[in-house]
């Protein structure tokens, strides 16, 4: 049976009939991450079974990446949106003192239950 591939399953520059296709899943955390898709052009040999089974090695290698770096998106962007709310408010000047902020995480050897936020006095204009 002779079956024809999505436009969007073909690359750029891909010219001449599609003798050989292997399609393989990306697993990811549950669900598939994506497919491998392999083309062989018509005049070609078929995929052999060590080139099927690389294609399989290299998707999961593939998947495994995809999935962790979908997961560090995650954390990062809650990351952010937590240290947004954890900054320490815009200091003015209030009669010629200038106040500075800084945040500074607790550190996981430390015995502390939340980080601090420091808040220092200058003159304003002094260095």
């Amino acid at each position: 049976m002779h079956r024809v591939l999505p436009g969007w399953a073909l690359p750029d520059g891909f010219t001449g009939p599609v003798g050989s296709v292997a399609i393989t899943p990306l697993p990811g955390p549950g669900f598939p991450a994506g497919a491998l898709i392999l083309l062989r052009r018509g005049d070609r040999a078929a995929f052999d079974s060590f080139e099927e089974q690389f294609a399989r090695v290299f998707a999961s290698r593939a998947g495994a990446a995809l999935s962790a770096a979908r997961m560090y998106r995650e954390q990062s962007e809650i990351t952010t949106t937590l240290m947004a709310e954890l900054l320490p408010p815009e200091l003015r000047h209030v009669h010629g003192v200038e106040f500075a902020g800084g945040y500074r995480a607790c550190q996981e050897h430390r015995a502390c239950r939340r980080a601090t936020s420091t808040r220092f006095a200058t003159r304003a204009g002094a260095a």
